[in-house]
């Protein structure tokens, strides 16, 4: 382990500390260490590098102190390069968050003498034709989304896979999830909930106007191609973050990306009982507040 790059979400004080702490155990045990540039502004980050922009999330391992979020914004950076990213969990639920903040230092020591596995998880990548020319492109390792905005109708949705139409209605929207996604806004929607990583992605309506929208799993191999019929606004969200505003006839083509997220692993990833814990699958009531 070389080098890394050190995120943390700004909102939490005990991010950024706890992200300095860890950074100063990583430059003691001789890796270069560069910190995002909102987190080198903090008290105590005298003496580290800050990430170039146009180098973000290229190193050995990045780390990402803060919930699911946070890692989802590090991984846009970082699964491009092949970087593996270890998530800290600061927040809630932290589906994607693997290590607890009284387990990273000694989850830094597992990585520092190799005691760690990365595991790979599958992304999207979203395409908007319009007029016959690409007119954006967004990844994702939670879900793409398109739906009517603010004050927006109803949309009606027509829905290809492998050029083959399969369904078309009325909607706000539909989304695109993948395994990992699948306990996100995916899980909200009326999706199914997915074993993080299998190879297939999730197609969820959201509140259709009709009782044949059902959601629908599909290998990862497929291309999915929705094109929209809008009055007023509507907009396409990648992970929650990037925004791109639709227009009526536009395409959407999603397929499997070239490359997947990596998440770097110190300990068992157990995602039943992780299921069992955060959405309280099959707990009683006596045992909700164990």
């Amino acid at each position: 382990m070389k080098n890394a790059q050190v995120f943390a979400v700004a909102h939490r004080r005990e991010a950024p500390m706890l992200a300095l702490h860890v950074a100063g155990i990583l430059r003691d045990a001789g890796v270069a260490v560069a910190l995002e540039p909102t987190l080198a502004e903090h008290e105590g980050a005298v003496g580290f590098a800050v990430i170039p922009p146009d180098r973000l999330g290229e190193a050995d391992m990045a780390l990402a102190f803060g919930g699911d979020g946070t890692v989802l914004r590090v991984v846009s950076y970082a699964a491009r390069h092949g970087t593996p990213v270890l998530g800290v969990n600061m927040g809630q639920f932290g589906f994607i968050t693997y290590c607890r903040p009284a387990e990273v230092e000694t989850a830094i020591a597992n990585v520092l003498s190799g005691n760690y596995h990365v595991e790979e998880r599958l992304m999207l990548r979203a395409e908007v034709m319009r007029a016959g020319a690409c007119a954006a492109t967004a990844y994702s390792l939670n879900e793409i989304v398109m739906q009517r905005g603010t004050h927006g109708k109803m949309m009606t949705i027509d829905i290809s896979i492998n050029d083959i139409p399969v369904v078309d209605y009325p909607s706000d929207g539909v989304m695109v999830a993948t395994p990992t996604g699948s306990t996100a806004y995916n899980l909200s929607a009326g999706g199914p909930v997915a074993s993080p990583t299998l190879d297939a992605m999730l197609l969820t309506p959201l509140t259709a106007h009709t009782l044949g929208a059902r959601p629908l799993v599909l290998e990862a191999g497929n291309v999915v191609r929705i094109r929209i019929a809008t009055r007023g606004e509507a907009v396409l969200v990648a992970d929650g973050d990037s925004l791109f505003f639709l227009e009526d006839s536009d395409e959407i083509v999603i397929r499997k990306a070239e490359y997947p997220a990596k998440l770097l692993l110190t300990s068992r990833n157990d995602f039943y009982e992780r299921l069992r814990k955060r959405l309280l699958f099959g707990v009683r009531r006596a045992e909700r507040h164990d």
